[in-house]
């Protein structure tokens, strides 16, 4: 049997939940959300490096690629590992050995990083669509450019 942990249910409420959670399948296997998460997390902060390594070839959204990083690895990457990873046994692992008053305050405490980590991700969105559409208008320009080098050089009587 598993032991209980305990679940974020609300701001300031927790209530017991097994420590596996089952998926509905054919072969209902159990999935421990470490597991998941973990890796997933570093597989997507891996791929956001990628694309600002590809995309760093226009000067004009570098700036705005590398301020979309900045909180995203602060925010997701480093505030979880440094602030919320110590924090998780408190609730699921070692809850026996603390009050409800400090199992409240851990709640209150993981909430405000939570909502830390949505400013960040917000931001992060926001820089990285401005960066995009940079790097659109780049390549419209660049298009509009050529198109019309093209033209000029196609009429000779046409005078610049």
């Amino acid at each position: 049997m598993t032991s209980p942990r305990i679940c974020l249910r609300s701001l300031a409420s927790a209530v017991v939940v097994t420590e596996r959670t089952r998926l509905p399948s054919r072969t209902s296997s159990l999935v421990i959300v470490s597991g998941v998460m973990r890796p997933l997390g570093m597989f997507v902060t891996l791929s956001a490096v990628l694309a600002v390594a590809v995309s760093l070839w226009t000067r004009r959204a570098r700036g705005w690629l590398l301020a979309s990083i900045v909180p995203y690895i602060s925010g997701m990457f480093l505030l979880s590992m440094l602030y919320l990873w110590p924090r998780w046994p408190i609730l699921f692992d070692d809850r026996a050995l603390y009050t409800v008053d400090e199992l409240h305050s851990t709640v209150q405490e993981i909430w405000v990083a939570h909502a830390v980590r949505v400013a960040c991700g917000l931001l992060t969105a926001i820089f990285a669509v401005i960066a995009a559409l940079r790097i659109y208008r780049d390549r419209i320009l660049l298009q509009v450019e050529q198109a019309n080098s093209v033209d000029y050089s196609s009429s000779p009587s046409v005078s610049r």
